[in-house]
């Protein structure tokens, strides 16, 4: 899933990427030529590139193409196709991806589809904890959050019209998100139940939500300012502006800092959980693409408009950077699985290695 884990800390622990140099050990192509965003996520074998309006599934070692589809089904008022609206997550041998009115849960091996749960509108996030899938959708009479079990795709509960959160990070029993009809609210409720637990008022920008991360039961979330808030209650620990005002970041962790980078100013930061203060920062001046972080082992990899840099965890200097400007224009969130590194470039997916 996006960030690897519930938590949503993108932190990979017992595996190094590429550390010093890098390597292409393969590329492929996407036959999407239209897409306007592509998740990445890899398990057992596969990495699945997952466009808004196809996904691929290649084999790990050769890159070759195992399958794809471009067809989850069409718009109950028309007949075109849906359009994948949410990060897919992997749940055993399901792939689950939200689209413009159903979640699906296709079967990895194949694509083929095992259950749908119908919507009335787009989903507006989607989250895998154990057994359960947590959507946030209009449904019924009005938006919600909602339960749904990964291998029936039946319903577990729902919360009442226009209550709960987006699901956003998840641990020790508590979905964390976006306040549904919240106006720049961020909010708890129960992973069992979908009880309210707490809710503050952050003046969080709706329109550009981000993401929160969790590690040490600490909640981390916002841009301008950044928050650390109690998991257990949502008060605040500490907070610390950036100077980030409308940027859309999403934080991730190794519990020791808390790494974001900034698409518009093109700075990559790390913050000391326990007090907020800079541990390094570091300006590009050729620009930090808008997407999410990696970190595996000691190294962070960061998205570029035109490839990938990779830095050291703790001190923030640069151990390599790999461009490919012939193939991109734009780079999307890395991602690290069995000691590769996956970037896409473009239409341009690559496998990058330690030489």
């Amino acid at each position: 899933m996006q960030r690897r884990d519930p938590a949503r800390t993108g932190y990979v622990p017992d595996v190094d990427g590429p550390r010093e140099r890098s390597e292409v050990r393969w590329r492929a192509t996407l036959s999407d030529d239209r897409a306007t965003r592509t998740w990445l996520v890899c398990s057992a074998g596969t990495v699945y590139a997952v466009s808004d309006r196809t996904i691929h599934a290649f084999d790990v070692t050769t890159g070759e193409l195992s399958w794809q589809t471009s067809r989850l089904g069409t718009l109950p008022w028309s007949n075109r196709p849906m359009r994948v609206k949410t990060s897919p997550v992997l749940d055993g041998e399901r792939l689950l991806v939200g689209s413009s009115v159903s979640l699906y849960a296709l079967d990895r091996a194949r694509g083929r589809t095992r259950w749908e749960y119908k919507t009335n509108s787009s989903l507006d996030e989607t989250l895998r904890a154990g057994s359960t899938v947590y959507v946030s959708s209009f449904v019924g009479t009005g938006d919600r959050l909602v339960a749904i079990d990964t291998r029936s795709g039946l319903e577990r509960w729902k919360t009442p019209p226009d209550e709960g959160v987006h699901p956003s990070a998840y641990a020790e029993g508590y979905i964390v998100g976006p306040v549904i009809e919240g106006d720049g609210s961020f909010g708890a409720v129960g992973a069992t139940t979908g009880t309210t637990e707490w809710v503050r008022n952050l003046h969080l920008d709706s329109g550009r939500r981000g993401g929160p991360c969790i590690a040490n039961d600490t909640v981390y979330c916002g841009t301008d300012p950044v928050y650390a808030l109690n998991l257990d209650d949502g008060t605040t620990r500490w907070s610390r502006s950036l100077s980030a005002a409308g940027e859309e970041v999403r934080p991730i962790s190794d519990g020791s800092r808390v790494y974001l980078s900034f698409g518009e100013t093109g700075r990559v930061v790390a913050l000391d959980v326990d007090t907020g203060e800079t541990s390094w920062s570091v300006e590009l001046r050729d620009g930090v693409e808008e997407s999410t972080p990696a970190l595996a082992g000691d190294t962070l990899y960061v998205g570029l408009e035109d490839g990938v840099a990779a830095f050291d965890a703790s001190s923030g200097e640069q151990r390599f950077r790999v461009s490919k400007p012939e193939s991109a224009n734009r780079t999307n969130s890395p991602i690290v699985a069995g000691g590769t590194l996956y970037v896409l470039l473009g239409r341009t997916l690559y496998a990058l290695g330690e030489p």
